[in-house]
Protein backbone atom coordinates (compact mmCIF):
# COMPACT_ATOMS: atom_id res chain seq x y z
CA UNK A 1 0.00 0.00 0.00
CA UNK A 2 1.28 3.54 -0.52
CA UNK A 3 -0.30 7.33 0.74
CA UNK A 4 -0.94 7.73 4.14
CA UNK A 5 -1.55 5.07 6.16
CA UNK A 6 -5.34 6.01 8.13
CA UNK A 7 -7.12 3.41 10.54
CA UNK A 8 -10.82 3.15 9.44
CA UNK A 9 -12.29 2.88 13.29
CA UNK A 10 -14.92 0.76 13.86
CA UNK A 11 -16.40 -1.83 16.09
CA UNK A 12 -17.04 -6.13 15.88
CA UNK A 13 -19.45 -7.29 14.63
CA UNK A 14 -20.86 -10.07 16.58
CA UNK A 15 -23.72 -12.43 16.72
CA UNK A 16 -25.93 -10.60 19.44
CA UNK A 17 -25.22 -7.18 17.02
CA UNK A 18 -25.04 -8.58 13.74
CA UNK A 19 -25.48 -5.13 12.09
CA UNK A 20 -22.66 -4.38 10.16
CA UNK A 21 -20.98 -1.54 9.55
CA UNK A 22 -23.27 0.02 6.12
CA UNK A 23 -21.35 2.56 5.64
CA UNK A 24 -17.53 1.02 5.44
CA UNK A 25 -17.09 -0.06 2.16
CA UNK A 26 -18.26 3.07 0.52
CA UNK A 27 -16.20 4.88 2.75
CA UNK A 28 -12.92 3.11 2.65
CA UNK A 29 -12.78 3.12 -1.21
CA UNK A 30 -13.60 6.90 -1.51
CA UNK A 31 -10.48 7.18 1.11
CA UNK A 32 -8.34 4.80 -1.24
CA UNK A 33 -9.39 7.38 -4.34
CA UNK A 34 -8.27 10.11 -2.86
CA UNK A 35 -4.93 8.33 -2.59
CA UNK A 36 -4.64 6.93 1.27
CA UNK A 37 -3.73 3.42 2.57
CA UNK A 38 -7.18 2.42 4.50
CA UNK A 39 -7.01 -0.20 7.49
CA UNK A 40 -10.50 -1.29 8.65
CA UNK A 41 -9.47 -1.54 12.66
CA UNK A 42 -11.53 -2.56 15.35
CA UNK A 43 -11.17 -0.11 18.02
CA UNK A 44 -10.90 -2.27 21.32
CA UNK A 45 -8.25 -4.84 18.99
CA UNK A 46 -5.87 -5.33 21.68
CA UNK A 47 -2.67 -5.65 18.79
CA UNK A 48 -3.76 -3.00 16.89
CA UNK A 49 -0.27 -0.39 16.59
CA UNK A 50 -2.22 2.59 16.83
CA UNK A 51 1.35 4.92 16.18
CA UNK A 52 1.61 3.24 12.49
CA UNK A 53 -0.87 5.26 11.39
CA UNK A 54 -1.26 8.89 10.79
CA UNK A 55 -4.57 9.53 12.02
CA UNK A 56 -7.39 7.37 13.19
CA UNK A 57 -10.93 7.89 11.13
CA UNK A 58 -13.34 7.13 14.01
CA UNK A 59 -16.26 5.97 12.32
CA UNK A 60 -18.16 3.56 13.70
CA UNK A 61 -17.81 2.86 17.19
CA UNK A 62 -21.58 2.02 18.47
CA UNK A 63 -20.47 -0.34 21.01
CA UNK A 64 -18.61 1.88 23.17
CA UNK A 65 -22.24 3.01 24.71
CA UNK A 66 -22.16 0.02 27.32
CA UNK A 67 -18.56 0.49 27.84
CA UNK A 68 -17.59 4.15 27.72
CA UNK A 69 -14.97 4.02 30.66
CA UNK A 70 -13.11 1.48 28.55
CA UNK A 71 -13.98 3.20 25.08
CA UNK A 72 -12.42 6.96 26.87
CA UNK A 73 -9.16 4.99 28.09
CA UNK A 74 -8.73 3.86 24.84
CA UNK A 75 -9.73 7.30 23.02
CA UNK A 76 -6.79 8.75 25.59
CA UNK A 77 -4.03 6.23 24.74
CA UNK A 78 -4.44 6.44 20.84
CA UNK A 79 -4.60 9.84 21.33
CA UNK A 80 -0.94 10.11 22.32
CA UNK A 81 -0.06 7.35 19.29
CA UNK A 82 -1.81 9.38 16.32
CA UNK A 83 -4.32 11.66 15.64
CA UNK A 84 -8.03 10.79 16.36
CA UNK A 85 -10.19 12.19 13.69
CA UNK A 86 -14.14 12.38 14.43
CA UNK A 87 -16.20 11.81 11.35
Amino acid sequence: MSGTRVAYVTYRVEATRPDPDIDMELAVSALASAGLAVEVVVWDDPVVDWACYEAALLRSVWDYVPRFADFMGWARQVAGQTRLVPS
